[in-house]
């Protein structure tokens, strides 16, 4: 039997775990991505199909961790870009914004300078 990680490493355990998770380059988008890809298909089950998009929906916007106000900005960015045309959703995802509001200033460069779509 092992001793818990804490002892054995001296660190906390929540603290080894972030460092994993670091290392494996798995964070919020990561289940973003998940969340956007699952396919209905994937689980027979109904009631397997919400609880899986529950899990990876809760990994992604951390509800426990983030405000309100920035889940439903990491929702309104995700239907913004979403609905623009795909050249523009291409370029503006290529710069990651990190809010809507990013996202929007965006675009609006490309309408004052056209020569702007080309650096990415």
């Amino acid at each position: 039997i092992q001793a818990p990680l804490e002892a054995r490493t001296g660190a906390p355990a929540r603290d080894s775990r972030k460092e994993i998770l670091h290392r494996l380059d798995i964070n919020p988008e990561t289940y973003h991505q998940a969340f956007r890809a699952w396919k209905q298909w994937e689980t027979k089950e109904p009631q397997a199909l919400l609880q899986q998009l529950a899990n990876l929906a809760s990994k992604w916007l951390r509800p426990l961790e983030s405000s309100k106000r920035e889940i439903c900005d990491k929702i309104l960015l995700e239907q913004f870009l979403y609905d623009l045309d795909e050249e523009t959703q291409w370029w503006v995802c290529c710069h990651r914004p990190g809010s809507s509001t990013e996202a929007l200033q965006l675009p609006l460069n490309i309408l004052r300078r056209p020569s702007a779509m080309r650096q990415c």
